[in-house]
C-alpha cells in the first residue's frame, strides 16, 4: 500500500510539472505575440510619419508665359511732290511702330506664391516702355518639385521614421528603411505617393526555451503610403492683364 502511494505522489508530481511547463510556454508564446501586434502597429505609425513627412517637402509649381512683343520704331522715308513747279521733292521721314517678339514673360514658382503675385509680374514685365503681352497665357504647366531635391525627400521621410520609433529599446535590429517615391511618369509629374517599409526585428522574452531567439516585425500588405492631395484655395486663380487666369494645376 505505501509502495502504491509513493508512485501515485510521483505521478502526480510528473503531471503538475508537465502541467506547469506547457502554461509555462502558453504564457511566453501569448506575451511575444502580443509583443509582435503591438510592435507592428507602432512600426506602421512610424512608417505613416515617414510618408507624410516625405510628401510635405514637395509643393506645386506653376509655369505659365505670355507673348511678349516690344516696340522697336524704324525711320520711314517718302518723298513729298513739290508744292510749287520747279521746286526740289521733298524728302519727309518718321518713325513708325515696328513690334518685335522677344523673350516671353516667364510666371514660375510655387502656386501659393505665383497666383498672388501674378499681377505684378504681369505689371513689372509686360507694361514697360515700348513693351506689351498677349492678353491670355499659353502652355501654361503644373508640376510637383521637391524643396530641395529628390533625395532630400527620402532623407526627411528616414529621420521622421527615425524619430518617431517608440518600442524603448526593444528592437535589437531595425533593417533598412526603404522610401519609395512614384509619380505618374511624366516628366513634370502632377501626382506624387511616398511609400515606405521597414523590418523590425526583436528578442524572444520566452520563446528562447523552445529554440526561438528572435521575432520579425512588419506591417502586412502593401506598403505604407501618403498622397499629396492638392485641395482647392482661393488663390486658384488671378486677374492678369484683365484676364481671369485660371492655375493650371486644377486640371
Amino acid at each position: 500500500m505505501k509502495r502504491f502511494l509513493t508512485q501515485q505522489r510521483g505521478s502526480t508530481s510528473a503531471l503538475f510539472v508537465f502541467i506547469w511547463s506547457v502554461a509555462l510556454l502558453a504564457i511566453g508564446f501569448a506575451l511575444d505575440i502580443g509583443r509582435v501586434f503591438v510592435l507592428r502597429e507602432q512600426l506602421r505609425t512610424a512608417e505613416e510619419a515617414a510618408a507624410l513627412a516625405g510628401v510635405q517637402q514637395t509643393r506645386y509649381v506653376v509655369e505659365a508665359w505670355f507673348r511678349r512683343e516690344e516696340n522697336q520704331p524704324v525711320m520711314k522715308c517718302e518723298q513729298v511732290p513739290p508744292a510749287l513747279p520747279g521746286e526740289e521733292p521733298e524728302l519727309k521721314c518718321t518713325l513708325v511702330d515696328n513690334w518685335v517678339e522677344i523673350a516671353p514673360a516667364v510666371i514660375r514658382g510655387p502656386e501659393a506664391e505665383v497666383w498672388p503675385d501674378a499681377h505684378r509680374i504681369w505689371a513689372d514685365q509686360c507694361s514697360g516702355h515700348n513693351v506689351r503681352c498677349a492678353r491670355h497665357y499659353h502652355a501654361a504647366e503644373c508640376w510637383i518639385e521637391p524643396r530641395s531635391g529628390w533625395a532630400a525627400v527620402q532623407a526627411v521621410a528616414a529621420e521622421a521614421f527615425q524619430m518617431n520609433v517608440r518600442w524603448g529599446g526593444q528592437a535589437r535590429t531595425v533593417g533598412p528603411v526603404t522610401v519609395e517615391i512614384e509619380t505618374d511618369g511624366k516628366l513634370r509629374p502632377r501626382q506624387l505617393r511616398v511609400g515606405v517599409a521597414a523590418v523590425l526585428e526583436v528578442d524572444a522574452l520566452l520563446l528562447p526555451l523552445v529554440g526561438v531567439d528572435t521575432l520579425t516585425v512588419a506591417t502586412p500588405g502593401p506598403r505604407t503610403t501618403a498622397e499629396l492631395v492638392r485641395r482647392e484655395w482661393l488663390g486658384q486663380e488671378a486677374w492678369i492683364g484683365g484676364v481671369r487666369v485660371t492655375s493650371p494645376c486644377l486640371f
